[in-house]
């Protein structure tokens, strides 16, 4: 649920930036950035824990 509302996030700030100049553009792409490597963190997380867990069932 949580990488649906980041994507969706990411999704709303990008069309955001595409319609605005200025501070609020750069603040929108910042923020878009962020949001991705968050996500990007997040499924890295989530593949390392499920990958140990594998491990310690065998």
């Amino acid at each position: 649920m949580l990488r649906v509302g980041l994507i969706v996030a990411i999704i709303v700030q990008i069309i955001i930036a595409i319609n605005s100049d200025g501070l609020l553009r750069s603040l929108m792409e910042l923020s878009a950035f962020v949001s991705t490597l968050v996500l990007v963190r997040n499924i890295k997380l989530a593949s390392r824990s499920k990958s140990v867990h594998q491990a310690r069932e065998h």
